[in-house]
């Protein structure tokens, strides 16, 4: 026998369990016996780790931050049985467990909520029933949803050029898978889709928007938005108000309270130039059959930020108006807008006519007018030389719209005189400017006067003269040229 004596049992199992009994034998002393109880401890299985939806795997997840983590670890066998625990990295979060009818040991994990750093977090589930071995032990590896922490849009121009293309760049920091980046101007998605996102290792994502901004996109806000897809309300914004530049857009109009087609002399008009530009106009004109207007309140044009007021019009104030605005961006007109001026029939010559005409022969006198509307009704008078005046009867002479015509025939001397012509329409009657023509017996013409010859050269010359008194008909010129040396025409 070995010195001192010891029982060698391997590869022990469960029946090596029991009571053992060492006996020593003197030969002059009594007979000693020593009793051992001896133990057999199982160590558990290995712990089984399943998530919510009894799926198991070494990494678990993803699962979305802010979440809850819902865990089971199950443990079977073990003698005694064994403490199933929790542990995240090195700390022990939970050590409550259940003893399961089928002989599972089973803890369940509720652990909330999930931070950004709990990301590749080690969840540890041990089962230990003696302090003489090493627990068993299940690793899980937890992988995570991450919200966006940032966005930003990189390149905020101070001022945009209508039509220009500029590249607007915005980063997004923070989203785990890479955040989704959509573009919207005045909270309406912009369809077209832009350059495809960038990422790299450190959860930023950067996307280029291509934008052409138009007139309209002036003060409208610009909003690169970032989100996690898998996470509700998780999107995160940054918002630009664009200022768009522009050169003027102009339109002009009558004023508001005037009717267009019901505008008489002598009232006052005012017109309306509307301007939208960015830069605000710098300067504004107003501008009449091309011919700029300038403020004088003396000929009644008063101009008045945007808007002109003419007083006490006149026909003559009738044709087209237009503005202009100038601003850093370019010059633009306006719109042309036709003022029609309504007046009684005037006469269209602004001198008396003189008519020559011999006895028996008859002339045709053409009165012409200038009225708006042009519906004239005429009338005709004639005073002869004696100061007689007398009214011309409406059968005697044609009208047609602005013009009347008279075959006139003198027979003796009071049949000269002077015939007067003028008009009446819807606005009045035209009586202040009627049409004079003066009836003359013909006669021979008077001799030109104040001839003279210029720019005389070798072979050529000019003659101007001034006509004489032509008798009262048309008349025309001959220009004989004679050589005084040949002393023939």
């Amino acid at each position: 026998m070995s010195d001192p004596a010891h029982l060698l049992i391997s590869n022990l199992r469960l029946e090596d369990e029991g009571l053992y009994i060492c006996r020593v034998d003197f030969r002059n002393s009594p007979t000693r016996n020593l009793r051992i109880n001896l133990t057999i401890i199982v160590p558990p299985n290995k712990p089984v780790i399943y998530d919510a939806n009894g799926v198991t795997s070494q990494n678990i997840g993803p699962y979305n931050e802010g979440s809850d983590l819902l865990l089971t670890c199950e443990v079977y066998g073990g003698r005694p049985k064994p403490r199933v625990s929790w542990w995240l990295e090195n700390a022990m979060i939970d050590d409550s467990w259940v003893d399961r009818k089928d002989g599972a040991l089973v803890n369940h994990l509720k652990f909330s909520p999930l931070h950004r750093h709990h990301l590749n977090a080690r969840f540890v589930c041990l089962a230990s029933n003696t302090n003489q071995t090493l627990p068993q032990s299940t690793v899980a590896i937890l992988n995570l949803n991450l919200r966006p922490l940032s966005v930003s849009i990189t390149t905020k121009d101070t001022n945009l050029l209508a039509d220009k293309r500029y590249d607007i760049e915005c980063i997004s920091t923070g989203s785990r898978p890479p955040a989704s980046i959509t573009w919207w101007k005045n909270n309406k998605q912009i369809k077209k889709s832009p350059q495809n996102p960038t990422t790299d290792d450190k959860n930023v994502t950067r996307n280029i928007l291509n934008l052409i901004p138009v007139i309209e996109d002036d003060g409208k806000i610009l909003t690169c938005r970032s989100e996690n897809q898998f996470i509700l309300a998780s999107a995160v914004e940054d918002r630009w108000r664009l200022n768009v530049q522009y050169s003027p857009r102009v339109t002009m109009q009558l004023g508001s309270n005037l009717i267009p087609d019901d505008i008489k002399e002598g009232v006052d008009v005012y017109f309306e130039c509307i301007v939208k530009s960015n830069p605000a106009s710098i300067r504004l004109s107003w501008f009449h059959e091309d011919r700029e207007l300038r403020h004088n309140v003396s000929q009644r044009v008063i101009m008045s930020n945007t808007r002109l007021v003419l007083q006490k019009i006149t026909r003559h104030s009738a044709g087209g108006y237009y503005c202009s605005a100038y601003n850093s961006e370019g010059l633009a007109q306006s719109n042309v807008v036709q003022l029609r001026v309504k007046y009684v029939p005037i006469c269209k010559s602004t001198t008396e006519e003189l008519i020559g005409a011999m006895r028996h022969e008859t002339i045709v006198v053409r009165c012409e007018m200038s009225a708006d509307p042009p519906n004239v009704t005429f009338f005709w008078t004639f005073n002869n030389s004696g100061g007689e005046v007398s009214s011309i009867m409406n059968s005697r002479f044609t009208s047609s719209g602005t013009v009347s015509m008279f075959n006139y025939t003198p027979v003796a001397d009071v049949d000269f005189g002077t015939l007067i012509c003028w008009g009446s329409n819807p606005i009045g009657q035209g009586t202040g400017e009627p049409c004079h023509f003066q009836i003359v017996q013909a006669g021979r013409p008077f001799p030109p006067r104040n001839c003279s010859i210029h720019n005389e050269t070798e072979d050529s010359l000019n003659l101007s003269c001034h006509e004489g008194f032509n008798g009262g008909l048309s008349q025309h010129f001959i220009l004989e040229v004679v050589d005084t040396q040949a002393k023939k025409n």
